[in-house]
């Protein structure tokens, strides 16, 4: 697999959507493991839920994302939802093998596996980590690829307008006066 089956993959994530906008939160997840990767924090594509991952994604989300934003910043629900995702597997402490949700019928299981709730803690008490594939790896450690990947994720699931009404704040409201005269 080359990086653009990635591209395509990071251009479709399953995502919840709200007024026709789709959640942010697995796009700013894969920042953050981009961001730790880079770093070196993150050496190997086992992703694990560390509190490094949580405060990197809590600054990504405070920096990319405006506080109009309608969803709430909470890592717990994409690590786990983002095992829909053809390159992201759940690994669980006492089992050896990889959750795949198609595996598990998964719509109809996610609630008896997540009977605790989407918490941080649950999913470390669940989890051992989450994997990526060695592929996408491999492609993130590079920069010019990892620029790619990132700019594709903040344009499609990062860019959010204001409401017109609060977009330009007096001029809105000129605008709508000059409406309600004309």
């Amino acid at each position: 697999m080359d990086i653009k089956y990635y591209v395509y993959h990071f251009a479709h994530l399953h995502t919840a959507k709200l007024k026709g906008k789709p959640a942010p939160h697995k796009a700013v997840l894969l920042l953050a493991v981009m961001s730790l990767i880079e770093r070196g924090s993150i050496s190997t594509p086992e992703i694990e839920l560390t509190d490094e991952l949580v405060d990197e994604f809590k600054r990504i989300w405070a920096e990319k994302l405006p506080s109009t934003c309608p969803f709430s910043c909470d890592i717990s629900k994409p690590y786990f939802h983002m095992q829909h995702e053809p390159f992201w597997r759940l690994i669980e402490h006492d089992e050896n093998y990889w959750m795949v949700a198609e595996e598990l019928g998964l719509y109809a299981e996610e609630t008896k596996t997540m009977a605790k709730g989407y918490t941080i803690s649950a999913m470390r008490e669940k989890f051992r980590c989450a994997k990526i594939d060695g592929e996408l790896y491999n492609i993130i450690r590079c920069a010019d690829n990892r620029r790619e990947l990132e700019n594709l994720l903040i344009s499609k699931y990062l860019t959010y307008e204001p409401p017109l009404n609060k977009r330009h704040g007096i001029t809105a409201m000129i605008g709508t006066a000059l409406l309600m005269v004309a």
